[in-house]
This record gives C-alpha cells, structure tokens and sequence, in this order.
C-alpha cells in the first residue's frame, strides 16, 4: 500500500507542478527544486527514514556505519530521481 501511495504522490506532484510551470507560468527552477524536494522526501518515508530527523549529526553517521540507512527497491529509485530533478533545476538556474 505504501508503495501505491508513493508513486501516487510523485505522480500527482510532478504532473501539478508541471502544469503551473506550462500555463501559468511559474518558474522552472522552483518547479523542479520542488519537486525534488516532495520525491526525496517521499523516497525517505517509503524506505523509513524519517526517524533520522530527531538525531544528532554523530548519531546519523553511527547509523550510516551499521548500514541503517540504505534505501532499496522504489524508494532507491525515487530518490536517485529526486536527484535528476535537482540536476534540472541546475540547468535551468544556470542557463
């Protein structure tokens, strides 16, 4: 179920931001940082990592040491796209 809803919220955001971006012009840098912003956060609650955000710095790489904190599966997949969104949003800042 949770894999559903995760692809319903990338699928959702990217087609309504996509649509402020054609026709009402909104900027398509901000369209793609936001949209970078809503899929990694979704990629971290598919692979259950939101409890990372009460922890301190040190706690996070001791974490990373006992490899908590790899992502597999859609949630790898959403967030290796989530980086190609904030690529996009590079090119469209720098061009």
């Amino acid at each position: 179920m949770r894999t559903y809803i995760a692809l319903g919220i990338c699928v959702v955001s990217a087609a309504l931001f996509g649509y402020f971006c054609l026709f009402h012009h909104y900027s398509p840098t901000l369209t793609t940082l936001n949209i970078w912003v809503i899929w990694s956060f979704t990629a971290d609650w598919l692979g259950r990592r939101l409890w990372l955000l009460h922890l301190a710095p040190k706690q996070i790489v001791h974490e990373a040491k006992r490899g908590k904190l790899k992502l597999t599966g859609l949630a790898l997949g959403i967030s290796r796209a989530s980086y190609v969104w904030l690529a996009a949003a590079g090119v469209f800042f720098f061009r």
